[in-house]
């Protein structure tokens, strides 16, 4: 799975760089519609957010996805 998600990463770095934009020090790629739950990985998805903000954000993610499951 890791392997996975750092090739769609790469994908998606290479894809930012043809379009000329380019990722501040300290920032991250994020999903506006996470993977997880139908989004794709086309530039409109795409947003450009603090890290602190991004690991937030995940933990978020990663707790509702628990509680829904009954694994939390």
């Amino acid at each position: 799975k890791a392997k996975k998600q750092r090739a769609q990463r790469n994908k998606i770095g290479r894809m930012l760089k043809k379009a000329g934009i380019k990722i501040p020090k300290d920032h991250e790629i994020d999903h506006i519609n996470p993977i997880s739950q139908g989004g794709g990985n086309d530039i409109n998805n795409i947003r450009i957010i603090p890290k602190s903000q991004n690991r937030r954000l995940g933990q978020k993610i990663t707790t509702k996805r628990r509680k829904k499951n009954g694994t939390y």
